[in-house]
């Protein structure tokens, strides 16, 4: 038996148009300080570029590092 194709039932996928998504993450943590009653704060921060068109991750830089104790 042989089927025909119903080209009017099911409908044509259109283009996927691309997109980019660029974001800051931010990655604090906190350690003991090398004095007593002190602590030591890092905070490292993130510029990802995420290429949209199947979740596929393209970029990671490491922007910046922040150090300080409290």
């Amino acid at each position: 038996m042989r089927r025909s194709y119903m080209p009017d039932i099911i409908p044509s996928v259109g283009a996927i148009i691309p997109t980019t998504t660029t974001r800051q993450d931010v990655v604090t943590k906190v350690y003991e300080g090398t004095e007593p009653g002190t602590t030591q704060v890092h905070s490292t921060v993130y510029n990802v570029t995420i290429y949209d068109i199947n979740g596929k991750l393209q970029t990671v830089t490491n922007s910046h590092v922040i150090n300080y104790t409290v």
